[in-house]
């Protein structure tokens, strides 16, 4: 499988296990994720090694799973990503190189340093309109039905970056957006704001947590959705 691994919040790391897979009689995303692989982590078969070398175990683990894709040919392969949440004893250093070891399964170590990785729960358009008035990402993280959602809080500083000369060109701090309750999952969410930028390419650092994905503010966003729209039309 492919892994990809990062911070949810100071103390959680967030494992994202996506396995492609060709499933024989499933028919539902429910059938799918129940027979799809499963890395069956606990706080006892997985290990954190920290930078100075000594081992760590979870003190939870939280895991969600749910179908990305599928493609039907002939039998259905669906692509299944399975999120893990292992909740740490104390917080990490974005800074520092951590490797995650799970102890149950023929997947190698996972080595990371936070800084450096792409935080899965901040969520932003990759492309937003120049003429916009309201620029925002936004802060949440489900863990799963029991556990619920990661607590973050009001305050927590973000700076947001030039793209190509990482420089800050913003700072703000997280707002709460909509709380918990009466959220079906029980999961806040919180904004951040970058309204007053202009034209450019960017990513967001946030403390404690790491970075986004790179995003794009432009004068031609319709535009160009126009142009792909008509080409698609016009090649059907």
């Amino acid at each position: 499988p492919d892994i990809h691994a990062s911070l949810a919040d100071t103390n959680v790391i967030l494992l994202k296990i996506q396995q492609h897979e060709l499933i024989n009689g499933a028919q539902t995303d429910t059938d799918f994720v129940e027979e799809s692989f499963n890395a069956d982590l606990t706080t006892a078969n997985v290990e954190v090694v920290l930078p100075d070398g000594s081992v760590v175990n979870p003190t939870a683990v939280h895991r969600k799973s749910k179908t990305a894709d599928s493609l039907k040919q002939w039998s259905f392969k669906h692509v299944v990503d399975h999120y893990y949440h292992l909740v740490m004893p104390s917080d990490l250093d974005t800074s520092q190189t951590y490797t995650v070891r799970l102890l149950n399964n023929s997947v190698g170590d996972i080595t990371f340093r936070p800084a450096d990785a792409i935080s899965l729960v901040i969520h932003h358009a990759r492309v937003y309109d120049i003429d916009a008035p309201v620029k925002r990402a936004k802060l949440s993280s489900w863990m799963s039905p029991s556990a619920g959602g990661l607590p973050y809080r009001e305050g927590i500083p973000f700076t947001v970056h030039d793209a190509t000369t990482q420089q800050v060109v913003h700072s703000g701090t997280t707002e709460l957006a909509a709380p918990a309750e009466p959220i079906f999952t029980g999961t806040a969410v919180y904004t951040l704001d970058f309204s007053t930028l202009g034209a450019g390419s960017y990513y967001i650092l946030l403390d404690g947590i790491g970075k986004s994905l790179p995003f794009t503010i432009r004068d031609d966003v319709w535009e160009e959705m126009l142009d792909i729209s008509m080409e698609g039309l016009y090649a059907h």
